[in-house]
């Protein structure tokens, strides 16, 4: 069975955020009606979380409707309900704006000193760059409660190297 694929609609971009920080392909229909909205996750062969009823219903059986204005409660139900299995080894492998998973990079100008010689991604669209600094130290709080352990940021944050649970180093 693959991973599953998400499409957030114009309601739960902050949900589709979280997600992508756990690890999970979710995209976000900002500014998309009902049909488009209907049409890419049939096409994408996602699953639609919203919080429109009516859009759920025409979904059918390919949507989770969920109640809660709540970003911290949508997740909660969408692991709950979906089965989700949050780990680790997901945490911010994903680009938290375009939902690309990243890749190692080396020297990125951007990365403060301090970080500079840690571990180092990027993302291969918009080319944002992403390291373990404080700012994964506060997700992993935020989030952590979804991930088995107590997840080391520094270990945690980056791409897959292929192999289930591991990072590339």
């Amino acid at each position: 069975m693959s991973a599953p694929r998400f499409l957030c609609d114009e309601m739960l971009g902050k949900l589709a955020r979280e997600l992508r920080t756990l690890g999970y392909d979710a995209t976000y229909a900002h500014g998309s009606d009902d049909e488009a909205i209907l049409a890419r996750a049939e096409r994408e062969d996602r699953r639609l979380l919203t919080r429109d009823r009516g859009l759920a219903d025409r979904a059918g059986s390919q949507a989770t409707l969920l109640a809660s204005r709540d970003p911290g409660e949508q997740l909660a139900s969408v692991i709950e309900r979906e089965r989700l299995a949050p780990t680790a080894a997901g945490f911010l492998s994903r680009c938290l704006e375009c939902n690309e998973p990243l890749v190692a990079a080396e020297d990125a100008e951007e990365v403060p000193a301090d970080h500079a010689d840690g571990p180092q991604w990027r993302c291969p669209v918009c080319d944002r760059v992403y390291w373990p600094g404080t700012h994964a130290h506060d997700m992993l709080e935020r989030l952590g409660e979804h991930l088995p352990g107590e997840p080391d940021p520094s270990q945690a944050l980056g791409p897959p190297d292929g192999t289930e649970g591991e990072r590339k180093p």
